[in-house]
């Protein structure tokens, strides 16, 4: 952005030029969604369901950029080293904690990345993995244990998921499924010993 001052009339013209890093207005990495990975190695195990989960997630067009188990919405991001290098904040909850994270993201092509010295690379989008995921068990099929746990499973995805990520709401209808059949087989959710569990509903 240049910026033009005239002194007087019989001063020569003083240009001033000031430089201004470019800042992305609507606050989205400049990354394909889906999963990275550091090596193909190690996206071939991801894609073999070897590991529990992935280095790190794009997603939304940009806008959440996720490590694992932190569900990361980008919050600012500028240009600091023209052309590749940015000063990326993100907001970032996990489980029922809220944080935020400041780093320097180096973006060579649309499908690569460095962080903090290490490098990742595109690995599968994230509908694939999507597809991917073990479809609900049959529920009348359980034993009442097994269906507990179950609950007890898709309870805990629930409530520490992401409020804007579709699987915590998935996990959360699972979860409803789920206190439905315990709720049919005679079992109620009340305290027992200080806690609260699944038993046998008073009558």
């Amino acid at each position: 952005m240049g910026i033009r001052w005239v002194a007087g009339a019989a001063l020569p013209l003083i240009v001033f030029t000031v430089f201004v890093h470019p800042v992305i207005a609507d606050y989205r990495v400049p990354l394909r969604d889906g999963v990275y990975t550091e090596t193909p190695q190690r996206c071939a195990e991801f894609r073999r369901g070897e590991l529990d989960f992935a280095p790190y997630e794009v997603d939304k067009g940009g806008k959440q950029f996720q490590g694992p188990e932190t569900a990361c919405v980008v919050a600012m991001i500028k240009m600091v080293r023209p052309p590749h290098r940015y000063h990326v904040e993100t907001t970032c909850r996990e489980i029922d904690e809220t944080f935020t994270q400041s780093f320097i993201l180096d973006v060579p092509t649309r499908e690569r990345f460095s962080l903090e010295g290490e490098d990742y690379q595109w690995c599968i989008p994230l509908a694939t993995t999507m597809q991917k995921a073990p479809a609900a068990p049959p529920l009348r099929g359980m034993a009442n244990k097994a269906l507990i746990d179950y609950w007890a499973d898709q309870n805990d995805a629930c409530r520490g998921g992401s409020g804007d990520d579709p699987a915590t709401d998935k996990a959360c209808g699972r979860r409803a499924k789920a206190a439905d059949e315990l709720k049919k087989r005679g079992l109620c959710y009340r305290s027992v010993k200080g806690g609260q569990d699944w038993v046998r509903c008073r009558r």
